[in-house]
């Protein structure tokens, strides 16, 4: 199998941290061009809350009207002292029927809980698995 890199985002300045308090933080919106198959997604970032207790990453495919084609999730843990914790998330989505049709993949946090939780030191690294 082929492997051809697709997206690699590192925010890792502390400054840039992310506040989240009940909303959405887009991380990327990618479109999905016609050669794409299966999209290997490799995720690192460092979190920090006392409050927060439902945070997800999610990976949406909208078509060009904005419907959802597809939806996943991943729960992001938590652990109680406010001390700095990294999570890392490792896996695929096969892409073959949402590509070529304005498709995009978005990648986001979702703070269920709409309580306060710092992110930061973000790594996304996407390729196309043929």
């Amino acid at each position: 199998k082929r492997h051809e890199q697709i997206a690699n985002i590192n925010i890792s300045n502390a400054s840039d941290s992310t506040k989240s308090k009940g909303e959405y933080t887009n991380i990327l919106d990618l479109p999905l061009i016609n050669n794409l198959e299966t999209l290997h997604i490799k995720f690192h970032c460092y979190r920090k809350t006392t409050l927060a207790n439902d945070i997800q990453l999610i990976f949406e495919i909208k078509d060009s009207d904005g419907n959802s084609l597809y939806w996943d999730s991943c729960q992001i843990p938590i652990y109680e002292g406010g001390n700095w914790s990294d999570f890392d998330y490792d896996g695929k989505i096969n892409v073959t029927k949402y590509t070529g049709e304005d498709s995009i993949l978005k990648i986001y946090i979702w703070n269920k809980g709409a309580k306060e939780c710092y992110i930061t030191g973000i790594q996304l690294y996407i390729d196309n698995i043929h």
